[in-house]
């Protein structure tokens, strides 16, 4: 059986399994086209997810979207990642971020993300940390648009922000990146900044740490 074809399995048996079956989903079209939008998406609110559901011919309402959200996440097949804000009320208000839990549902199943390598470079990357630090990451965004992937919380505040880009090679890609995370680094008060990339290299800026991956995954072992 091809990798293409196992992961299409694979996905379907989930689906099958851990949701429909566990959960007692009658809907289960609109729950896979529900989790199609999911991987086609970078961020999700529930209001999107709706009116894309809608327009679709898929009429669920916004509770029983909820609630196929929290079987999703039940299943270990999705972790949402919410957005960095005082209170739980005010992150609610911000989209989230979707990971998956495999990389192979992206590459199969994903009609945008399918070769976007810097999008399965930062879903491996969530779920190293996430097996790390679990409840205490975040995203930011500033109100210029500069996001930070990764936000890691420690003794209840902001302690490490971690960007991720697949390929530094260009120098726009690379001063935009390191630009974020200065800025933002500033505004939240946090002093370990780093960028994971594929390969190990250097940046001009000495208080930010470039990381390739074989250096990241040593290092997310220990902190």
């Amino acid at each position: 059986m091809s990798t293409l074809r196992m992961n299409v399995f694979l996905f379907q048996t989930v689906v099958r399994k851990e949701i429909v079956e566990r959960f007692n989903v009658r809907n289960r079209e609109g729950l896979e086209v529900l989790l199609r939008l999911l991987l086609n998406s970078t961020h999700f609110t529930v209001s999107k997810l709706y009116h894309n559901l809608k327009s679709l011919n898929h009429q669920i309402g916004k509770s029983t979207l909820n609630n196929y959200l929290s079987y999703i996440e039940s299943s270990y097949f999705l972790k949402p990642l919410f957005y960095y804000a005082p209170s739980f009320k005010n992150q609610l208000q911000y989209p989230r971020k979707p990971y998956f839990i495999d990389n192979g549902f992206i590459s199969c199943l994903s009609t945008k993300f399918s070769k976007n390598y810097g999008r399965l470079f930062e879903n491996f990357v969530f779920w190293q940390l996430y097996k790390k630090h679990r409840e205490n990451i975040f995203y930011y965004t500033n109100r210029f648009g500069q996001e930070v992937d990764f936000i890691i919380f420690e003794d209840n505040r902001p302690n490490k922000l971690v960007q991720v880009s697949w390929d530094l090679d260009d120098f726009e890609t690379r001063k935009r990146e390191e630009r974020a995370l200065l800025g933002l680094g500033k505004k939240l008060g946090c002093e370990q900044l780093s960028i994971v990339t594929k390969e190990k290299t250097t940046s001009d800026n000495p208080e930010i740490k470039i990381l390739g991956l074989e250096e990241f995954l040593e290092v997310s072992k220990l902190v």
